[in-house]
């Protein structure tokens, strides 16, 4: 159908009117402005701009409405091709705006686009049909020139609508990222390539003991290393592999305190490869250090408690062993002892006879008168005489056998008596000395002289039995030391005793090897012996040491030089024991019952 003049002219000036309205305008207020004018132009009783996405339904701007109203996903309009071709002409109805129970009888619509995914309409609806061919024709041409200018307008805001609602999901995943990371109870920074921090995370600010981060910020991260040499190994590994996985290293607080942690990170590099960033995760692991530490303790502790349990248990095998050595002994010198005293009554009694024999034959022989007979008995006499003076030698031998058996009876006695007591008693440590040297005589000048210089000292409360055992034990080590040389010369033990401040100081020195430098502080400890198997237990030096310190509160100590010898020396308080400890410079250092002088051995604090 031809258009006439009046429609073109009425079509231009809509098409002015409605592109001047975009011009001014470009929000949602101008769709419903169009409505308005639409409406007005064509004598409409309803005008509606529907526009929008498919799969999200459509906005509809109704004349004289203030705002658009979503149609949701589901709508469709009965009559109404939402998917045809554009720009069209489509009649349709009735239909009633959503929202409305009005039904309009008569509606047109123009498509004004119409893509895969978004369309425009205007819908003008009326109660008289549209025939009206040049209100068609008007409608069509307007539609043709403001489609465009609604297609952009209608791109462009859902473009930024679309923009603002990535913006705001990133701004959301920065206000997450941003509550996680000063939430999280790990240390989280970013360093520059020269480790300068360049952010971090509100907890690793506090646990550093800086409080805010911007405190850190600027600083070097390795100057805040507890071992600077860490932080550069960590930044090499970096550099090498790009990354670093539970990496141990230690931070220091601001307060100087150690914190020891474990931590991971990243370099982050711009196209030419270049580091401009160092990213970390430090996790503080410094309680579960001190309850690994603690477990260790414990776990020593334990250890201890058990080593000292098998430790008393030995010197309870042992006490009971040299109580029954005791007892034996004991038994034994009251076994000898019968026989003995009726032997050494016979021996008597035989030396005396004999004796009187002895002078009757010189009372008889200068009576008898010279004959043949007589000349006989005396020369009888005579011999027998003879005879008698070899017994009274041997009697005098047998006498002096008889001594060294009763003496060493005694020793034995004293040696034991006091291994079945329980109580202390007053000591004579010289009187001990003299007893034990007795016993060990035998094995001792086999290989070695003893040199004596036993001082005027007093009386200590002490278990004899024990000290005297104590005693002995240097006594044979001694000896065993010297035997092992081979020398041909004897070896010499020196023993001397003196008054020490409130001690009694005994000092038992040999010329022997002495001790080895990487054994002297393992003499004391239970069950460590440098001989061969089945020659010792390693015990005594350490049951020594228990009844020195434990049961007497005295103090043992050695000095001892490789190739010349070792010197014993054990202090004996002179009153009773755990009272009047002297203040000497000289014995092993304050508080170790037995050691080296100057040194700490295993077995500490065991005197009070």
């Amino acid at each position: 159908m031809a258009v006439n003049e009046n429609s073109s002219l009425r079509s231009l000036q809509l098409s002015v009117e409605l592109c001047s309205l975009f011009a001014k305008d470009d929000s949602e207020h101008a769709k419903i402005e169009l409505a308005n004018i639409m409406k007005h132009h064509f004598q409409a009783g309803e005008s509606v701009v529907l526009y929008g996405k498919k799969e999200r339904g459509f906005r509809l701007f109704k004349a004289g409405a203030r705002r658009a109203k979503n149609t949701g996903g589901e709508f469709t309009i009965e009559g109404l091709r939402f998917d045809g071709p554009a720009p069209g002409i489509t009649l349709f109805g009735p239909w009633a705006f959503p929202g409305t129970k009005k039904n309009i009888p008569c509606w047109i619509a123009f498509n004004m686009y119409n893509t895969r995914f978004s369309n425009a309409y205007i819908l003008l609806g009326r109660e008289k049909p549209w025939d009206n061919e040049q209100e068609k024709i008007i409608l069509a041409e307007t539609g043709k020139v403001i489609a465009p200018i609604i297609e952009i307008r209608t791109r462009k805001r859902q473009a930024e609508e679309e923009q603002q609602r990535t913006e705001k999901l990133l701004q959301d995943e920065r206000n997450r990222l941003f509550t996680l990371i000063n939430t999280s109870p790990d240390m989280i920074y970013e360093c520059s390539s020269q480790d300068e921090i360049i952010s971090i995370n509100r907890s690793g600010a506090e646990s550093l003991g800086y409080g805010a981060p911007e405190n850190l910020i600027g600083k070097k991260l390795s100057s805040l290393a507890a071992v600077k040499k860490d932080r550069a190994a960590l930044l090499r590994e970096l550099k090498k592999n790009n990354r670093v996985t539970n990496f141990d290293i230690t931070y220091l607080h601001k307060s100087g305190a150690r914190i020891f942690c474990v931590e991971s990170a990243t370099v982050i590099k711009n196209k030419k490869g270049r580091i401009i960033e160092y990213q970390g995760i430090v996790t503080d692991i410094t309680k579960h250090i001190k309850i690994e530490d603690k477990l260790k303790k414990t776990n020593q502790a334990l250890e201890t408690a058990n080593a000292k349990l098998k430790q008393s248990q030995a010197m309870v095998i042992q006490q009971e062993k040299l109580a029954s050595i005791g007892l034996l002994a004991a038994g034994i010198a009251h076994e000898i002892n019968n026989p003995l005293s009726y032997l050494k009554s016979n021996h008597g009694t035989i030396k005396k006879s004999v004796r009187d024999i002895g002078e009757s034959i010189k009372t008889i022989g200068p009576a008898l008168t010279s004959s043949s007979e007589n000349e006989y008995i005396i020369s009888h006499l005579s011999r027998s005489s003879g005879k008698i003076k070899e017994m009274e030698e041997i009697f005098a031998e047998s006498d002096d056998g008889f001594q060294r058996i009763i003496k060493i009876v005694n020793d034995l006695t004293i040696f034991a008596r006091s291994d079945t007591r329980d109580n202390f008693e007053p000591y004579d440590v010289n009187k001990g000395i003299e007893n034990t040297l007795a016993l060990a005589a035998a094995q001792i000048k086999k290989v070695a002289r003893v040199e004596k210089s036993l001082g005027t000292i007093p009386l200590v409360l002490a278990k004899g039995g024990e000290i005297n055992q104590i005693i002995l034990n240097i006594l044979v080590n001694a000896v065993q030391a010297i035997a092992d040389q081979h020398r041909e010369e004897k070896g010499l033990i020196s023993i001397s005793t003196r008054r020490s401040g409130n001690y009694v100081r005994i000092r038992i020195k040999d010329d022997g090897p002495g001790i080895a430098e990487e054994h002297q502080t393992r003499i004391f400890d239970p069950f460590f012996t440098t001989k061969e198997p089945g020659q010792g237990t390693g015990l005594g030096l350490s049951i020594s040491c228990e009844i020195i310190g434990t049961k007497h509160n005295g103090r043992m100590w050695f000095e001892s030089e490789e190739g010349r010898g070792t010197t014993f020396v054990i202090d004996l308080p002179i009153n009773t024991p755990g009272k009047g400890r002297g203040n000497e410079k000289s014995g092993p250092e304050k508080g170790a019952a037995c050691g080296i002088p100057g040194k700490r051995s295993n077995i500490v604090d065991i005197g009070t």
